[in-house]
């Protein structure tokens, strides 16, 4: 799992850094520019205190997904549902909410 764990952490690197970088960076990977749209979209108009949460809420998220990976190939995952969400991380607990924009009157 090393190099795989190593490709899955810069991953979650160039995400992170999505969210603490310029407007819209450039880049090559398809699962980071995708989240370059969704987190543009995202933080539109939104509060200082509301994009310092929400980018908490991603990279904990983001991370939580790597422990739960590491955690999977380990086998040390619970073997109930009960016991998923009673161990953190938990991705499921984690899920950011996603705001999306409202459509404007006369709008379908």
């Amino acid at each position: 799992m090393g190099s795989r764990l190593a490709k899955k952490t810069r991953l979650i690197e160039q995400l992170t850094t999505v969210l603490s970088g310029p407007p819209k960076p450039e880049t090559s990977d398809v699962a980071v520019a995708a989240f370059v749209d969704v987190w543009c979209s995202e933080r539109r108009g939104m509060s200082r205190a509301w994009k310092r949460r929400a980018t908490m809420h991603w990279e904990s998220y983001f991370w939580a997904n790597l422990a739960e990976a590491v955690a999977r190939r380990q086998g040390v995952m619970p073997a109930t549902l009960d016991g998923y969400f009673r161990t953190p991380p938990s991705t499921a607990r984690e899920l950011p909410a996603v705001r999306t924009p409202t459509a404007s009157p006369g709008h379908r």
